[in-house]
């Protein structure tokens, strides 16, 4: 439980970063709402301390917007299906994709991505994101990784849990 301040991020280190697991993260506010108010992001990525790769928990409140008290559970990944394990080296700015799987109604992912090398300072981990793409004649599940462009190279751990056996609150056919 704690209160979360609008504008930068409020920010908590988890642990080292590793190979070991991943996290979904899930914000319930403990208040009633005022009209319009919303969490803008809550994620977790490796930043460089200085010294090494540390796993941030960042939750953000729109600038402008109360303080907003909350209950945050991060929990981890380690015990899901893993269906691809790889390392690779992500040039500063490219827009890397790699194909999961051909996309299926009943199936999501969960990316995790541990830099493997010291940084400079400060340094994170810009954009991650699993997304269907068509390729001409079929969709497929394609993860897609973004280094910071204002960095060096990262030589990057990637490990991506499956999820199947989960309930789905919302199904909708469009």
């Amino acid at each position: 439980n704690t209160t979360l301040l609008p504008g930068p991020a409020n920010t908590w280190s988890l642990r080292p970063s590793s190979a070991a697991g991943g996290y979904i993260v899930k914000v319930t506010p403990r208040e009633e709402p005022v009209d319009g108010n919303y969490v803008q992001s809550a994620l977790v990525r490796p930043e460089f301390n200085g010294e090494t790769w540390v796993d941030v928990l960042r939750v953000q409140l729109p600038e402008g917007m109360q303080a907003l008290k909350a209950n945050i559970r991060v929990y981890a990944t380690s015990g899901l299906p893993v269906v691809m394990d790889f390392e690779t080296l992500l040039d500063p700015g490219g827009w890397n994709g790699w194909i999961i799987a051909p996309t299926a109604v009943e199936r999501t992912y969960i990316a995790e991505v541990t830099p493997l090398d010291p940084a400079v300072k400060g340094a994170y981990f810009e954009k991650l994101r699993i997304q269907s793409e068509w390729n001409g004649e079929t969709w497929y599940d394609v993860l897609r990784l973004e280094a910071p462009a204002e960095y060096p190279a990262l030589r990057v751990h990637v490990r991506v849990y499956e999820l199947m056996e989960i309930n789905p609150v919302l199904e909708i056919d469009t």
